[in-house]
């Protein structure tokens, strides 16, 4: 009963993770500057590179406690939250960074990446619950149980990730002409995970519209 969750390369700024199932990985905004809140951001930066996502939190939230509305270190901390969940599935950072993110979107809600980062979080959040199916192996009525369970909760994740991005599709969609090269690296993998989000979630009309938008861009 193997689901394998196709891998999203998301533009510059989200790197690639390797595995039986892929979940979308970002790196945290560098804010330039001397203030005290670019100088605890740029520091947050340093041990986010040294996977200290601990220490990246508690810098960042100084920072915002010091400027309570910036877009970008609500965006920073949602992200650094997420890629601890990254690194450790025991982590559940979840609720933290889909506040931090929208935080960041009330702030700048005509943000495409934020909304992309936010669908993202709960993407990869569906993979831990899709890993949770794959390690099933039994055929027991508790083995069934559990794995519908699971599987119950990984498309309620895919259904809350679905509006966000459907959002930073729509953002980058009225800009196609002019996007920059990093913007239509996104715009493209925003339409990768929507494909497998519809896919799974059995939306065939969505699927085949994305699939036939996609395939005119290549």
């Amino acid at each position: 009963m193997k689901h394998t969750i196709k891998s999203a390369i998301v533009a510059t700024i989200v790197l690639i993770v390797l595995g039986l199932t892929t979940r979308i990985s970002a790196q945290i905004i560098f804010i330039s500057g001397q203030n005290e809140t670019a100088k605890l951001n740029n520091r947050a930066i340093k041990r986010f590179e040294n996977n200290d996502y601990d220490g990246a939190i508690k810098l960042l939230q100084k920072a915002i406690d010091g400027d309570h509305n910036n877009a970008e270190l609500e965006y920073n901390i949602g992200t650094t939250y997420m890629q601890a969940c990254i690194v450790d599935e025991t982590v559940n950072y979840y609720d933290e960074a889909s506040e931090a993110f929208k935080k960041a979107l009330s702030l700048s809600p005509n943000n495409a990446n934020y909304y992309y980062q936010l669908g993202s979080l709960y993407f990869n959040h569906a993979v831990v619950f899709n890993n949770g199916m794959n390690k099933i192996t039994g055929s027991s009525n508790q083995d069934r149980d559990n794995y519908y369970a699971l599987k119950s909760k990984r498309d309620s994740r895919f259904s809350q990730a679905e509006p966000f991005l459907e959002k930073a599709y729509g953002i980058l969609n009225e800009k196609e002409l002019i996007l920059s090269s990093d913007e239509l690296k996104m715009y493209k993998n925003t339409m990768k995970v929507l494909m497998d989000i519809y896919s799974r979630l059995n939306k065939t009309e969505k699927y085949q519209e994305i699939k036939q938008k996609l395939a005119s861009m290549n």
